[in-house]
């Protein structure tokens, strides 16, 4: 019965039986048959029939909590039994390729970690890092902010500065499309990401809409067309700031300053679980880290 019901949780943390199917890499009618004798055992309807989203009845609520708990459960007794052993626990952490750039040049909140556990990194998007949150592949992982996401609790760390940048060449294009207020030839991250939506937000407060001539999931790759002057983007300040100095990168001003956004950051593990206290002073020592970098970016642009 474990493992059914460690499906029907699944199921509904992803929130179709197709994306939890997909997650689990089953077949969906493998995954809907073993919900189907998991209601069978328990003698009680879990799922709501023909409701979209899942809705759960209070029978399936109930199995929902006891399977959680259930998950939540050998992931503790895993760190007991480490402790038990006078072994390193393992910590699992994810977390954006902007965060681990950061943190290869700043490796203190790393060394702090390794000293109390074995570390095991992942570093992928966003929203892959919070399904291994869910799925329990992840301890915490540090992601775009997206707070109130079940069953996921997730804690502001702080923010990364994100710039506006052109080609030097493209500079009087540049100036000229904020003046008329709308950037042409705008090089994107993938309009689905919470990046994306943080930099249309962010654009906007200075009264800036875009028009996105090419999209990236590869900053690096977007770096290198502006580069080109194949058009313009925002990108971190900790990727641009080297060409910033070096002056193959400049960043077209409003009002006298630099157009910087800032892209929240949150560290999410599962609402069920207490981080331990050497996560947390890794997640205190990342914040601070992300404020050095906004007060290195406000020195060396402003």
């Amino acid at each position: 019965m474990e493992d059914k019901l460690a499906k029907f949780v699944k199921v509904i943390d992803a929130g179709s039986y197709t994306k939890a199917a997909r997650e689990l890499q089953i077949s969906q009618p493998a995954l809907t048959m073993a919900v189907a004798k998991l209601e069978r055992e328990l003698a009680a309807t879990l799922i709501v029939k023909g409701e979209r989203p899942l809705k759960m009845t209070h029978a399936g609520r109930v199995a929902y909590a006891t399977g959680a708990a259930q998950l939540t459960a050998m992931d503790m007794l895993r760190t007991k039994v480490s402790q038990a052993t006078n072994k390193k626990p393992d910590i699992r952490i994810g977390m954006i390729d902007s965060i681990a750039a950061v943190l290869s040049q700043n490796t203190d909140a790393f060394d702090h970690l390794e000293n109390a556990a074995d570390m095991s990194l992942v570093v992928n998007n966003s929203r892959f890092l919070q399904n291994l949150v869910t799925d329990h592949k992840l301890d915490l992982a540090l992601v775009v902010e997206r707070l109130g996401v079940q069953p996921l609790h997730g804690k502001r760390i702080g923010c990364e500065p994100m710039v506006l940048v052109c080609a030097p060449q493209n500079l009087q294009i540049m100036q000229a499309d904020i003046a008329k207020h709308k950037i042409d030839g705008f090089i994107s991250y993938d309009q689905d990401s919470m990046t994306y939506r943080c930099i249309e937000s962010g654009l906007a407060e200075v009264g800036l809409t875009v028009s996105p001539k090419l999209k990236s999931t590869y900053p690096e790759f977007m770096m290198q067309m502006v580069m080109r002057g194949k058009g313009s983007t925002v990108l971190p300040y900790f990727l641009v700031r080297d060409r910033l100095i070096d002056g193959a990168l400049v960043a077209p001003r409003v009002s006298g300053g630099p157009i910087i956004v800032n892209r929240p950051f949150s560290a999410v593990n599962l609402q069920s679980r207490t981080l331990s206290e050497y996560l947390e002073v890794f997640i205190t020592e990342v914040s601070d880290i992300l404020q050095q970098l906004n007060d290195d970016c406000k020195k060396q642009l402003n």
